[in-house]
């Protein structure tokens, strides 16, 4: 053989990648009857695809099944034209594909540079690789075996004809046989890929297509798998499913058939299309939500979509017949439309739809503003959503109707006339949506207006309120009694039958507003009020927090439970300097009083003022820091006795006598300190 140009080897090479990373996957099959080389190709070629083409990958694999020898898609010519096209012996397998990896016996072959080739078939040669790209070392039935990845020139150690076949034995090695003897053998085929395609899909039929298969193929074995199996043989590329079940998942399964041979199948799944609903109807309505309910159609259903058209945000989904939409405006129009489905959503049901309003919401704020006895004017605010008018109606104890009548939307307010007075009458004003749905009914009763009372009476506690009055008629009138703070919105309301009522727990020093009206229903007399202030109580814990040569600072505590806005009245006593002041504090509890001699006592006396009323004081006492001025004193001292007015005990006695003479004239009202001053 002539040399392999470097051209041609990299051409080999670049091959050799290209199908390690872009072949298509592959299966195996082992033959087990003894055909001959050229025979067991035919076979391979006709129900697969060609004998095996190894590699290090799938070798690990096969050889973990073989029993014997087997043939390999491998043969050896001498010529370039023949199974080696490309003059190089042992070059290219059966496929064509490039000899990229070897896994001779030892000694079965040796590798020799593809510039030298033996001239004689009669002779032992000896051959070697010239360059080696890869070394692959592997044990197989304790048997080392050696391989070669790369092209290269393989020459045998044993005399032979031009033309040998390749088998492989049990143990994974490669053994040169002759091409007629009868062995059996190893096939392969590209694993056969694709999807059915699935189309006209109806109730009860589906249409299905798919691809044709590799050579050979004889017909195709079509599975249908559902609750029950449906197989059929076909010879075409397409086939018409029929009396299928609607709404049910069907798995399609097209085999290829190649030599009483099923291969990998073409696969496709799909759903029919469900039956749609029966007698939808409307079973309850609310302003906001309507409820329906419908039966269930033959065949499968995986779930319901009940949909309000032009909302897609308040689409129900659900498994049972029947459902609730909710989330909708008062007084509207809606189309509710209801369809089946199947599971993955690709099918749906015919659509059925049913027209509804919803229920308009009730008036709020119904009231009668005017009640002249005889005649009564009713206002109400319009309810929220939509509504196209109000039906209004009055009835007395007795049911009767007194008044009735249909109003706009535009109407806020009626006025009833000719109303028999003194009737307890129920006044009903009904919001309507399409002229004649009706939503809740709003009522209000109303009566007579009745006499105020008279003569109210406030007394008052530190933490109370009575209040009395006086009422001419039934002693089972019912009135409203309401106590108000000055400076508060809260309110305390009762509704009693006596003409008295307590309230305790009150703040104390605060001016309470008592106000009592007559109740007849709903409607009250004029309203009659008296106010009064809780009794004052007196502050604690009055002590002075600061003090310096002309101020002092007062802190107390205000009283347990007393008005927010209080009035202290304090009261400034200096006892030695005789001098007495009131000082008014609003709201506070800390004040400082500036101007104030140095070095004096003064007393405090501080009381909770409520309108003309005082708490008991609480009183304090301190003294400005002293601003020290010595002054000394000598005292001349004459006695009959002699030594007298040296002796000590007649210094100590007049120290003390001089002592007691200060305190009664300045007492604690003022510092000072007398010091006596020894020689």
């Amino acid at each position: 053989m002539g040399n392999t140009s470097f051209q041609t080897k990299a051409s080999i090479l670049l091959y050799w990648a290209w199908s390690l990373c872009c072949a298509a996957k592959r299966q195996h099959f082992l033959e087990s009857r003894a055909l001959s080389w050229d025979q067991a190709r035919n076979h391979c070629q006709v129900c697969y695809e060609d004998l095996v083409t190894l590699t290090p990958e799938n070798i690990q694999i096969i050889v973990k099944n073989l029993t014997s020898d087997y043939w390999i898609g491998l043969r050896r010519k001498s010529s370039a034209s023949g199974l080696g096209g490309s003059g190089l012996p042992w070059s290219r397998w059966a496929n064509g594909d490039p000899l990229i990896f070897q896994n001779w016996y030892p000694d079965w072959a040796q590798t020799k540079p593809s510039s030298c080739e033996s001239s004689s078939s009669n002779s032992n040669t000896t051959g070697y690789v010239n360059t080696v790209t890869q070394t692959a070392e592997f044990s197989t039935a304790e048997t080392t075996m050696t391989s070669t990845v790369g092209p290269t020139v393989i020459s045998f150690n044993v005399t032979d004809s031009n033309e040998s076949c390749a088998a492989m034995a049990s143990f994974g090695a490669w053994i040169k046989e002759d091409c007629s003897k009868r062995l059996p053998f190893i096939c392969y085929e590209e694993i056969f890929d694709g999807n059915v395609m699935v189309t006209n899909v109806t109730l009860s039929s589906a249409t299905l297509t798919w691809l044709a298969g590799p050579n050979n193929i004889s017909h195709y074995w079509v599975e249908v798998k559902s609750l029950s199996n449906h197989t059929v043989n076909q010879n075409d590329l397409t086939y018409d499913l029929s009396n299928l079940t609607s709404g049910t998942s069907y798995f399609v399964q097209v085999f290829p058939v190649k030599c009483n041979r099923n291969l990998n199948p073409q696969t496709g799944a799909f759903y029919t299309v469900p039956e749609k609903i029966q007698n939808l109807i409307v079973t309850t309505l609310t302003t906001t939500s309507v409820v329906v309910n419908w039966t269930r159609p033959g065949g499968n259903v995986d779930f319901y979509l009940l949909e309000v058209v032009g909302f897609p945000k308040l689409t129900v989904r659900g498994v049972t017949v029947g459902g609730e939409v909710m989330g909708l405006t008062p007084g509207s129009f809606y189309t509710l439309r209801v369809q089946t489905g199947v599971q993955d959503k690709s099918r749906w049901g015919e659509a059925v739809t049913t027209a509804v309003y919803t229920k308009p919401n009730e008036v709020s704020a119904l009231r009668v503003t005017e009640n002249n006895g005889v005649e009564l004017q009713l206002e109400w605010m319009q309810p929220a959503g939509n509504f196209s008018g109000y039906r209004v109606k009055v009835l007395n104890n007795s049911n009767a109707v007194l008044f009735h009548k249909i109003l706009t939307r535009n109407e806020k307010s009626v006025k009833i006339p000719d109303m028999p007075p003194g009737t307890n009458l129920s006044l009903m004003v009904t919001s309507l949506a399409n002229g004649s749905l009706e939503g809740d009914t709003a009522v209000v009763t109303a009566f007579t207006a009745p006499l105020p009372i008279s003569g109210l009476n406030v007394i008052t506690t530190a933490d109370s309120v009575t209040a009395s009055w006086i009422f001419p008629g039934s002693k089972d009138t019912l009135f409203t009694v309401e106590l108000q703070m000055d400076g508060s919105n809260e309110k305390k309301r009762e509704n009693i039958t006596k003409t008295m009522w307590r309230f305790d727990d009150l703040k104390s020093g605060a001016n309470y507003t008592v106000t009592v009206y007559t109740l007849n229903g709903d409607l009250r007399s004029a309203p009659v009020s008296c106010s009064n202030f809780t009794l004052p109580q007196p502050p604690s814990e009055v002590k002075i927090s600061n003090y310096n040569q002309s101020q002092i600072i007062l802190k107390w505590t205000p009283p347990k439970n007393s008005a927010a806005n209080v009035m202290y009245s304090v009261k400034v006593h200096a006892p030695f300097w005789d001098h007495s002041w009131y000082q008014s504090v609003n709201n506070k509890t800390i004040f400082t009083f500036s101007g104030l001699h140095s070095g004096s006592l003064y007393e405090f006396e501080i009381q909770m003022v409520v309108g003309n009323l005082k708490s008991e004081p609480r009183t304090a006492s301190g003294s400005t820091v002293a601003v020290e001025r010595r002054i000394t004193l000598s005292m001349l001292c004459s006695s009959g006795e002699s030594l007298f007015c040296d002796a000590d005990s007649t210094r100590t006695d007049v120290f003390k006598k001089l002592k007691s003479h200060f305190f009664s004239l300045l007492g604690e009202n003022v510092s000072w300190k007398l010091e006596q001053k020894k020689h």
